[in-house]
């Protein structure tokens, strides 16, 4: 939240068990323009700086050991 954002985008996540994570920005093309490996966690609270990104429509994905887990559309606006 918030989405669509402007600036910053914050994850906030809470598993049903303790998992190796890793969050991808994906464009609509599917390629990955941001990653970050979190590692073993239960709750997420990540905060994603997406001021440098073109406005548009990206994917959130969150996977577990190459499994997707979760996928989430993601609008950034202009300022």
């Amino acid at each position: 939240f918030p989405n669509p954002t402007q600036d910053v985008l914050q994850v906030e996540l809470q598993l049903k068990e303790s998992l190796p994570l890793e969050l991808e920005l994906l464009d609509l093309t599917g390629r990955v323009v941001w990653r970050r490996k979190l590692g073993q966690q239960l709750r997420v609270n990540e905060r994603i700086n997406l001021q440098e990104f073109s406005a548009g429509t990206y994917l959130l994905r969150v996977k577990n050991a190459g499994r997707v887990l979760y996928v989430e559309r993601i609008g950034k606006v202009k300022k």
